[in-house]
């Protein structure tokens, strides 16, 4: 544009009246606007954006725009299109006032390139080029208005601005709406089309694809053409009465489906018409009710079969004549009273009085009322009571009497009308049950349930949705929505009730609610509509429950399940996943590194496809098995590598659908071709051990056989001294004494006796002890550890209640049975009892007690039980153990002499109380058995004991292992 140094007086049309109407040059003089009258009344702020780089026209417009009384305007300069590119993401205009030639920018880029940064501001173009081409482009381009400087007043400029800022506001709300239209259109499970005059297709919403495929292919063809041949003319006299006439119709018919099956629509017609009032449009709007008129036809048949059974239904009809004076003259009475009461027309009419007399007592007063108003010829209401049956059951029973008048009017007889409804009135009580059976579950259930009128009136509320509004049920019946949501949210509540009234139909949806605190929640909302006994609609009911938290749930799944896919995409192992058919639908970075292809080359293909026929072969076996037997499997399988085939250790698991069927197979396989060779190597290094500490063990047991021999024998050669010889004595004295003793001394030939058996079993005793000091080899059968505990405990009993020591014990029904020498291990333990009872003997009695409990581990999951396995190499990784654990509440065991506690002839014990040999025999059988024992003291005080057993270890012993008693 040219600079203008001065003042210029030529841009607008200063001729024109500041009170003219807006016009431009050349234009008709129109008619004067009154002034604008804003006495008392705040003008409204217009924030403006010139973009103009001539300054003294923008000075002028300021000045001008100062004397509005229309609006007041705060204005903002640009004097380049990058200027006001920087100014308007600000998002602070309601309109720009734009001159197209500026420093930085051509004509035909100007207001493109403006309106890419901001489309929702309006934009009115004042050009000092009287372009009309250029005007007209400008307009298409998104312009509000194209003025020419020097051609306006500040009344048209200013009219201009309102109109364009409200031309703006008008396309941004049509927008709008178009947009919520065509979601609405695109969502709704309801069939909506549009035709032309002719019935042919012009749109046809997404929710016409479950019938006929693909819409966007149907545009411009019959829209009749699906009609059923039966009711296709029908429809289409319909469809032209509609479009003559403008109004809309409402019809069902059968529609044919694009796969040739046959549904139930309802139809509803409205015309569009155009500016000449012309039927232009059809729309119609559709329903697809073939459910509805199934369950229409299903409850028809039923009402006629309960018709049908109804009429076969026969009551107990009797006839009562009377005399003249009202007395009973006669009676009759239908075969049906068989049925109903048990006795037939013959016993009635034998005993007049039976009638009554089969009534209850209870019931009699009021039967009697009837009958009475029946003779006097007054009609009452039908009584229900009790009657005992002819086979001593009680029914209920409805009675109707009907009077029956002569010419004079005299009662000559009435009839009566007995219906058994046991049936019913117990069906009654049945319902009342239930009934208060459903309110006490409603009271109860924790979702928010309540009734409501058809004026919206709540009829009926639970607890729970009491709670939520921190009333009670009385203060919240009788009310509405309205007095306890804001008006917005009552009146959302309020149309979906109408919703669900007027359609008749479930409606569920997701909405916010809000709780008495003000607290707002997601809730999932049933509503469904309440029938009176005619099938009207007479309320809703609605019941909803919060889902806040499944939601956040949800999102913490999504959320886990990318965490999922990383950790799988950064796993070292190998991780795939394949269909039922071998196929694959999935495999990790892993699996693409190492045999060199990619996951969108892999997905869909077979293990055929991908590696060696034999390898792929026993892939598939392996994937069948798992899928088969439902259940995960550890497997070792090969695969090939450019260097040679890989060790994998794979663990299969199926993954299941929701129906529970196995739909495919994951693997997991990590490669331990290394590890292998190492177990191997390893492997041969344990059996070398395990020999060589097979032979230290037997060295150990020769030692200790020959060290208890020696000490035994010395203990057998003592007992035979000091024990067997006085016993030989006494034996040798009683054989002199039985010949000096008369026969007839029965009470010495008694006491002598007597005497023999003592020394009898005294030398049985001896012999005992002798034959506990000859070698034995151990007796190993598979045994039950819980069992020999039992039996110990049994073997100590008498010591135990003695001592009143009490015994906790716990064992293990799921441990494995092991080889043992039962007699032996029952010495273990009767060992080791003995030895606790006698440490506590200064312990308080009421705090006595042994604690037993029995285990089972696998090495190297159990820290405890491997800190006091001892020689861990003979013991592989995985081997099952058995730990079974003895602790008292003695005193425990001094720390100095823990380590010596297994030496032989070691003991605490005062002298003459314990030999020193008891725990060294404990921890020599322990270990024949092939086991390790362990005595350490308990924090909490005490000693324990912890023996070790290896079933497998046992077995490998087994024949090997010799003990020697004592």
């Amino acid at each position: 544009m040219p600079t203008h140094m001065g003042l210029r007086t030529d841009i607008f049309d200063t001729n024109a009246s500041t009170e003219d109407e807006t016009r431009f040059e050349a234009s008709p003089r129109r008619r004067p606007e009154a002034p604008a009258r804003h006495l008392g009344r705040p003008r409204r702020e217009i924030r403006m954006l010139i973009v103009e780089d001539d300054f003294t026209f923008v000075e002028l417009v300021r000045q001008f725009l100062e004397h509005s009384q229309r609006a007041s305007f705060r204005l903002e300069h640009a004097a380049s299109l990058a200027e006001a590119r920087a100014c308007l993401p600000q998002g602070k205009f309601d309109i720009v006032l734009l001159d197209l030639s500026l420093p930085d920018s051509t004509r035909d880029k100007t207001l493109g390139a403006l309106l890419a940064e901001a489309p929702n501001v309006p934009v009115v173009i004042m050009s000092g080029h009287d372009d009309e081409e250029m005007a007209i482009q400008s307009l298409q381009a998104g312009a509000q208005d194209y003025l020419v400087k020097g051609q306006s007043s500040l009344p048209l400029l200013v009219r201009v601005i309102h109109h364009a800022i409200e031309r703006k506001r008008l396309e941004i709300s049509l927008l709008e709406r178009e947009t919520i239209h065509r979601l609405i259109t695109e969502n709704a499970k309801d069939l909506i089309a549009v035709l032309d005059r002719s019935g042919r297709r012009i749109y046809l919403s997404p929710s016409y694809r479950r019938l006929l495929g693909d819409v966007e292919s149907l545009r411009g063809t019959d829209s009749l053409v699906n009609v059923h041949p039966d009711d296709a003319e029908r429809m289409r006299a319909m469809f032209r009465e509609t479009v003559e006439t403008g109004v809309g119709q409402r019809a069902e018919y059968r529609f044919v489906c694009s796969d040739r099956s046959i549904r139930h629509i309802e139809s509803q017609g409205s015309v569009v018409k155009d500016q000449h009032g012309r039927v232009s449009r059809v729309v119609v709007v559709s329903r697809d009710i073939t459910e509805r008129r199934q369950a229409d036809e299903s409850l028809r048949i039923s009402e006629q079969r309960y018709r049908h059974l109804l009429g076969s239904v026969t009551d107990y009809i009797y006839t009562v004549e009377l005399d003249e004076h009202g007395r009973v003259r006669a009676t009759r009475h239908n075969p049906s009273c068989v049925a109903v009461t048990g006795y037939t027309p013959e016993d009635f009419e034998a005993n007049p009085g039976l009638g009554i007399s089969m009534v209850l007592a209870d019931d009699r007063r009021a039967v009697e009322a009837m009958v009475a108003a029946a003779r006097k010829g007054n009609v009452t209401k039908p009584v229900e009571h009790r009657i005992r049956h002819r086979d001593g059951s009680i029914r209920w029973v409805r009675a109707t009497t009907v009077p029956h008048w002569d010419d004079q009017g005299r009662v000559v007889s009435y009839d009566g009308l007995i219906s058994d409804v046991t049936e019913r009135r117990e069906a009654d009580d049945r319902v009342r049950r239930s009934e208060a059976l459903y309110h006490s579950l409603v009271a109860s259930l924790p979702q928010c349930i309540m009734r409501k009128d058809r004026e919206g009136r709540f009829i009926f509320v639970n607890q729970r949705f009491a709670d939520m509004l921190q009333a009670s049920p009385g203060d919240i019946v009788g009310k509405t929505d309205f007095d306890f949501y804001p008006r917005e949210m009552a009146e959302k509540f309020r149309a979906d009730d109408r919703r669900v009234m007027d359609s008749g139909e479930l409606f569920e949806t997701v909405e916010e609610n809000l709780t008495a605190n003000g607290v707002m929640h997601d809730v999932q909302v049933m509503k469904i509509p309440i029938r009176d006994e005619k099938g009207g609609v007479v309320g809703v009911q609605c019941i909803f429950w919060d889902i806040t938290s499944s939601r956040q749930a949800q999102r913490e799944i999504e959320r886990r399940e990318e965490l999922l896919q990383g950790i799988m995409d950064n796993s070292s192992a190998v991780i795939y996943v394949k269909d039922r058919e071998g196929r694959y639908l999935y495999i990790n970075r892993e699996f693409e590194k190492l045999f060199g292809i990619t996951r969108n080359r892999a997905v869909g293909r077979s293990d055929f496809a991908i590696f060696p026929p034999d390898s792929a072969q026993r892939f598939q076996e392996n994937d069948r098995l798992v899928l088969s037997s439902g259940k995960a499997r550890i497997l070792d399988e090969q695969a090939p590598h450019p260097d040679g085939l890989r060790d994998y250790l794979s663990v299969k698991f199926p993954l299941f659908d929701s129906a529970g069927r196995a739909y495919a197979v994951c693997g997991i396989s990590t490669d331990i071709t290394d590890r292998k060779l190492i177990e191997k190597q390893l492997h041969q290094r344990n059996q070398d051990l395990q020999s060589a500490l097979i032979e230290l063990r037997d060295a150990r047991a020769q030692l200790i056989l020959a060290e208890k021999f020696r000490a035994v024998g010395t203990l057998a050669a003592g007992v035979a001294h000091q024990v067997k010889n006085p016993l030989q004595e006494m034996s040798l004295l009683l054989d002199n004494m039985v010949q000096e003793v008369q026969p007839r001394n029965a009470r010495m030939q008694e006491d002598i006796k007597d005497m023999r058996t003592a020394i009898d079993e005294a030398n049985v005793i001896v012999r005992a002890l002798l034959d506990y000091a000859r070698p034995e080899p151990l007796k190993l059968v598979l045994g039950d550890p819980n069992a020999v505990i039992a039996t110990s405990l049994r073997l100590t009993q008498l010591q135990l209640v003695g001592a009143k020591v009490r015994v906790k014990v716990q064992y293990d029904p799921m441990a494995p049975k092991l080889p043992i020498d039962r007699q032996k291990l029952e010495q273990v333990f009767i060992n080791l009892v003995n030895n606790s009872i006698q440490a506590m003997k200064m312990v308080p009695e009421s705090e006595r007690q042994i604690l037993i409990s029995v285990r089972t581990c696998v090495h190297l999951e159990e820290p405890s039980a491997a800190k006091s396995l001892g020689d861990t190499t003979c013991w592989l990784p995985g081997d099952p153990l058995v730990v079974i654990e003895l602790a008292d509440t003695g005193p425990g065991i001094p720390e100095t002499h823990l380590s010596q506690v297994f030496d032989p002839f070691f003991t605490t014990k005062p002298p003459g109380e314990g030999t020193g040999l008891g725990l060294y025999v404990v921890q020599s059988i322990v270990t024949l058995h092939g086991g390790n024992i362990e005595l350490t003291n308990r924090p909490e005080g005490g000693a324990l004991v912890r023996i070790t057993l290896n079933p497998k270890k046992g077995r490998k012993h087994h024949g090997e292992a010799t003990n020697t008693r004592g």
